[in-house]
């Protein structure tokens, strides 16, 4: 019985084999990072969790209110466009391509609440 891998398959094994190349040869940087870690200010580092939960706020607010001024999303709340914007930089973190994977994303994402992906595009521009 021979053993049959799907494509996701391959794609993930693949993957796990390109993470330990980087893993391997990053590995000087990472032993480095590891004892820099003891010198951090866990104040400061604690404080930079609600000034990015802000700043998530902040785009959502500049986005959302360019849509809601167009009539769009008027029963979205700001917690929920709060996530939006925080998914949307996720989106472009992890896929570094311009902000290209962000426009597509938020098109995608917002296509759900009946919003032009033209108009869209606009909000983020």
């Amino acid at each position: 019985m021979a053993l049959r891998i799907s494509v996701r398959g391959w794609l993930t094994i693949i993957t796990l084999i390109l993470l330990a190349i980087v893993i391997f040869l990053a590995w000087p940087e990472i032993v480095k990072a590891w004892n820099l870690a003891g010198k951090i200010n866990l104040w400061i580092l604690a404080l930079l969790i609600p000034v990015q939960l802000f700043s998530y706020y902040a785009t959502g607010g500049m986005i959302f209110s360019y849509l809601r001024s167009k009539g769009d999303l008027k029963d979205v709340s700001h917690v929920r466009m709060t996530r939006i914007a925080l998914e949307l930089n996720f989106v472009n973190h992890i896929l570094p391509s311009g902000g290209a994977a962000g426009f597509s994303y938020l098109g995608w994402l917002l296509t759900k609440f009946k919003v032009a992906v033209g108009r869209t595009t606009m909000a983020q521009i």
